[in-house]
């Protein structure tokens, strides 16, 4: 776990304490459909590779989608944790390279669990990726049409599909696909906003219509946009 001093680049505050972590996963995971820190830390990734600002609607309901009546407090703890986390990863994945140093340096948040009947180790990591991959309001078809585009993806992909297209009688590495993560996602960053699109993009995304002050949450709560999610909205540019 990255401590929560370090960089200046990153407030201090911002990054989770390992108590958080536990409190947050457990909350997810009560939601069930294989959710938790990790499929979050993913989808969270894949939100800050792209261009354009990253608000709350864009992640709450694939993360929160059905979560049971819990006391309005802790909701709001929990979001405000989400929140947190989601601008924690943002704002590492977004640094200049003046301003990377060993503590800023995005690291994804993938741990080794005892799973004989669940999901292997990084899927849940890359299913998360890919779920914020649709939840960006971004179109993804010039990078994955892209023969460097491919390239950074294709390794994430295969973490999620559990083979490789290329020699699927191979056992997958999964340890090796992992630690190259950090490099995948940072190319993938560098591929968005050297292309011809990132202008594009953040345009479409500014102009996109979102969610209205007494409209519904998209988190499924029943309450208010205002009153929930929208009460402490923030939006990482």
């Amino acid at each position: 776990m990255r401590e929560a001093v370090g960089s200046p680049a990153i407030p201090k505050g911002l990054p989770l304490e390992w108590d958080e972590c536990v409190r947050l996963d457990t909350f997810i995971a009560r939601i069930g459909h294989e959710r938790d820190l990790e499929f979050a830390d993913g989808l969270f990734c894949a939100l800050g590779v792209v261009p354009g600002p990253v608000e709350p609607e864009q992640w709450v309901r694939p993360i929160l989608g059905g979560a049971p009546e819990v006391p309005s407090e802790e909701a709001a703890t929990i979001r405000h944790l989400l929140l947190r986390h989601c601008f924690d990863v943002v704002s590492r994945l977004r640094l200049s390279s003046d301003e990377l140093d060993q503590d800023s340096f995005y690291l994804p948040l993938i741990t080794e669990r005892s799973r004989p009947e669940g999901p292997a180790v990084g899927e849940r990591w890359a299913r998360g990726f890919f779920t914020g991959m649709a939840a960006s309001g971004v179109d993804w078809t010039p990078l994955q049409h892209d023969a460097e585009g491919m390239r950074l993806l294709m390794p994430i992909a295969m973490l999620f599909q559990g083979y490789d297209p290329e020699a699927p009688e191979q056992t997958l590495d999964r340890h090796k696909l992992i630690d190259l993560l950090p490099v995948l996602v940072y190319g993938m960053r560098h591929w968005w906003v050297a292309s011809g699109h990132a202008l594009r993009v953040a345009r479409e995304r500014r102009n996109a219509p979102q969610a209205g002050r007494n409209e519904p949450c998209p988190c499924g709560s029943g309450r208010k946009f205002k009153k929930c999610c929208g009460a402490a909205r923030t939006t990482l540019h």
